[in-house]
């Protein structure tokens, strides 16, 4: 039976979900910014990235967008200028550490037009 001190196995966790992920402009030139917060818990490592995903107006399927790097202590977020068809998105992010991919954050639905 171990004891404290000796060679405890920690399981890795992934982190949280990022927080307060929104749309922080839409300008009618079909480029808007999405933002997030890191997660309050980013488990057993550094988050290392996000990733993007969006459900496309009629879609119940996710679809993959993009990557993004993580930034230590800083407000995240993109600009895209991809979006072909308007209306309703949503949109989500996860946050990924070398244990794996948490939960999503996602936004609320959003009406693009």
């Amino acid at each position: 039976m171990p004891t404290i001190g000796e060679d405890a196995q920690v399981e890795p966790e992934a982190p949280g979900a990022p927080n307060n992920v929104q749309i922080g402009s839409w300008d009618k030139a079909e480029i808007f910014t999405l933002g997030w917060r890191p997660p309050l818990e980013s488990g057993s490592s550094a988050v290392l990235s996000y990733h993007i995903s969006y459900l496309e107006p009629g879609s119940a399927t996710w679809a993959d967008l993009m990557d993004v790097d993580a930034v230590t202590g800083q407000d995240l977020y993109w600009q895209d200028i991809r979006i072909a068809t308007f209306g309703t998105y949503s949109f989500r992010v996860t946050a990924t550490n070398a244990a794996g991919t948490g939960p999503a954050g996602e936004t609320v639905p959003v009406q693009l037009d």
